[in-house]
């Protein structure tokens, strides 16, 4: 039997009662996280642009347009809401594999909800929680040391955002299977997008999120898709890692361990990459009083996948996105500013003359000690004063991994932080609703009084 059909059934069959309480602890603050974050990307460049051509699409009313004014079909809001979700590269991240999951699941169960006519917050919790478990363990199933030749945060998404739609639409076993097919006819997610610096880098989990949700209502309606999904001949494994997985982790302790309790926070906006390197030199400056102007020259050690993602010279004419993906340009900004925020990643920043002076005396080496190839840390960042003066600082874990976690108040300021980048002005009453209907989400009987917020 494919892997599929078994994830199929513990979808179908595992409900929010079923998961551990610590998780659906966790999946609130991943809410509160992940709505924050849209709320920042909705001013990102090309959310509006692609919220506008949305919104004159138009058709059935069915799901919240995030902050836009609308309700559109489903699959719709959600190729503007995923996008919006991912644009300021401020997303949940699976440190071990790279993957970023609420920015998948999290709109989709909330649209879906939406669509079906409303659903209880216990549902859409426990739809998240088993799509994000999905999502991981195919991605941990090829395990670490493989070279990187596509978006899995995309691939994955797209299969979690299926999970999360059938779910909430309450699909039956063998409408999920076929779902799952479904979405398979439709994978993509090469990284070419990142390697230009281009804006799509910020739709390919918004396109599969769309896809998703077709994918589970065409399954609804008795389309078929392929049965053996991930391990058929031309399935997903053989597709997309030549065979190259192992079934055991892919299923093992499925329904008895869930790695939503593994999920990273960001503090930054930007690539994961970056943040063990940015924490090393704000303790750096901070714990030696070293200012920007101080500064002779800046040597940061990456594990090999941090390096080929987040290593390239910077460069003048760089685009955001560029910037959002590279250690000297985000290493200059924390030393010139004593953080990297939302501010940091826009047209006019990347052209100040003084960061890019700064980025170039930051020297990025490649550390092949460090053998697992999806592995973010440890880093190690040196910094030599122009005193003659050297200081390193190693981080094994960066701010925000499960072994290092953000307080409640950090993500509540951090939520705070990025309401103030929304496209419009959300009263205080409003942002402390929002804050409560997530806090509170188990509790909700229909999610609808969480979109409504977000109308």
């Amino acid at each position: 039997m494919d892997a599929i059909a078994v994830f199929a059934q513990h979808i179908a069959e595992t409900d929010y009662d079923d998961l551990p309480a610590e998780l659906h602890a966790v999946g609130k603050r991943f809410a509160l996280d992940t709505l924050g974050v849209a709320l920042a990307g909705s001013s990102a460049p090309g959310c509006e642009t692609v919220a506008e051509l949305v919104r004159g699409w138009g058709g059935a009313p069915e799901s919240t347009l995030f902050l836009h004014g609308a309700k559109v079909p489903a699959h719709h809001a959600l190729l503007a809401n995923t996008m919006m979700s991912r644009a300021r590269d401020f997303c949940d991240t699976h440190d071990d594999i790279g993957l970023h999951i609420n920015t998948s699941v999290l709109p989709t169960a909330l649209a879906a909800a939406e669509q079906r006519g409303g659903a209880s917050g216990r549902e859409v919790l426990a739809a998240v929680a088993l799509a994000g478990d999905m999502m991981c363990r195919m991605g941990l199933a090829v395990g670490t040391d493989r070279p990187i030749h596509f978006s899995a945060a995309t691939i994955y998404g797209a299969f979690g955002s299926t999970a999360a739609a059938g779910k909430v639409l309450r699909l039956d076993v063998e409408q999920l299977i076929h779902a799952f097919g479904i979405m398979l006819s439709q994978t993509a997610g090469n990284i070419q997008c990142l390697m230009d610096g281009a804006l799509s880098l910020r739709m390919q989990q918004a396109f599969g999120a769309q896809a998703g949700m077709l994918s589970a209502r065409l399954a609804q309606r008795g389309i078929t898709g392929a049965r053996r999904v991930l391990e058929g001949e031309h399935g997903f494994y053989a597709l997309y890692e030549e065979g190259n997985y192992r079934r055991e982790r892919l299923l093992d302790g499925l329904g008895e361990r869930y790695e939503g309790m593994n999920l990273s926070m960001k503090p930054y906006p930007c690539c994961r990459c970056n943040h063990a390197g940015i924490e090393a030199v704000l303790t750096l400056a901070r714990r030696h009083r070293i200012s920007a102007d101080q500064v002779e020259k800046v040597v940061v050690s990456l594990p090999p996948f941090g390096y080929t993602s987040v290593g390239r010279p910077f460069f003048a004419g760089a685009t955001v996105v560029d910037a959002q993906f590279n250690m000297q340009y985000t290493t200059a900004t924390a030393l010139l500013k004593g953080d990297v925020f939302i501010d940091d990643f826009t047209p006019e920043a990347v052209k100040e003359p003084q960061r890019l002076e700064l980025a170039r005396r930051v020297t990025v080496l490649r550390n092949d000690a460090i053998r697992a190839m999806k592995a973010l840390a440890p880093v190690r960042v040196e910094i030599t004063t122009k005193s003659g003066a050297t200081h390193a600082h190693t981080v094994p874990a960066a701010l925000g991994h499960p072994s290092h976690p953000m307080t409640d108040t950090e993500v509540r300021e951090k939520f705070r932080k990025c309401a103030g980048h929304a496209v419009k002005t959300l009263p205080a009453e409003r942002l402390a609703a929002l804050v409560s209907a997530c806090e509170r989400l188990d509790e909700l009987d229909d999610v609808r009084e969480l979109t409504a917020l977000l109308a």
